[in-house]
């Protein structure tokens, strides 16, 4: 999904439920066209209008 219900205020939900863990920076790992900046917050968002890629949403988080 790209509702940022179902996505970015889940992760934020999760994180104040467990506050031992935290967005991990992913940004590296992406392919260089879909680096995206929000990635090094831990989440990015892609657009099939945009990135020319189905419409999806990737979190990582890790535990501290």
């Amino acid at each position: 999904t790209i509702d940022k219900m179902e996505n970015e205020r889940q992760i934020q939900r999760f994180m104040t439920e467990h506050p031992d863990f935290k967005p991990a920076d992913f940004y590296a790992l992406l392919p260089e066209p879909l680096r995206k900046a929000s990635a090094r917050e831990g989440h990015v968002t892609f657009y099939p209008n945009i990135d020319g890629v189905d419409g999806f949403f990737i979190a990582k988080l890790q535990k501290v």
